[in-house]
């Protein structure tokens, strides 16, 4: 069975979903969602206190299957997209609060950079960042080499690439102009 990405939200007075959590599950979404039911009993997630304060005012929730993950695709990318998809949507998820912090900053910055728009996306950004961390590893992260995996990968825009530190975006850009990723000075597009 593949998996299935749901999300768990409230109705407001305007008839619109307040989502407060995505989850995924290979299993039926309803016997997932039985178990977020019983672990309000006793789990102190984030998730769990707020069903609980849900059922204390009586607050009706519900839940509903955002996407059937494709044969191939990674199951925590397209879950991480829903939840970027809806953070980026002004909605306030318990997903991952009590993560260490490394999960909360790469979150974080995964919903403030622009060309991620789907699963692929959220895919290049794990291997690139798993490819610059062999590089830092070796201590000999070049020019060429990053220009290379960026080609490669597709990212088009170095200036807007929060995966690059300050020093390389201003190294691979010339006086705030965009360059080629080869070195030489791209022509001003207008």
């Amino acid at each position: 069975m593949p998996y299935i990405v749901y999300g768990l939200f409230t109705v407001a007075e305007a008839g619109k979903r307040e989502y407060f959590y995505v989850g995924k599950t290979r299993r039926a979404v309803e016997i997932r969602v039985r178990e977020h039911v019983y672990s309000t009993l006793r789990a102190q997630q984030d998730v769990y206190a707020f069903l609980r304060k849900l059922d204390a005012a009586d607050t009706m929730w519900d839940w509903i299957t955002l996407r059937e993950c494709n044969e191939g695709e990674h199951a925590p990318d397209a879950e991480r997209i829903e939840v970027i998809r809806l953070l980026r949507e002004g909605h306030d998820l318990r997903n991952m609060r009590y993560g260490d912090a490394h999960h909360r900053d790469e979150l974080v910055r995964q919903r403030d950079t622009l060309w991620i728009r789907d699963v692929q996306d959220i895919a290049i950004d794990r291997s690139i960042k798993e490819a610059l961390k062999r590089k830092r590893k070796s201590r000999n992260l070049q020019r060429r080499e990053l220009s290379r995996m960026l080609r490669t990968e597709g990212i088009a825009n170095v200036r807007e690439c929060r995966l690059l530190s300050k020093v390389i975006r201003d190294r691979l850009t010339v006086s705030g102009q965009r360059t080629r990723l080869d070195g030489r000075r791209a022509t001003r597009q207008t």
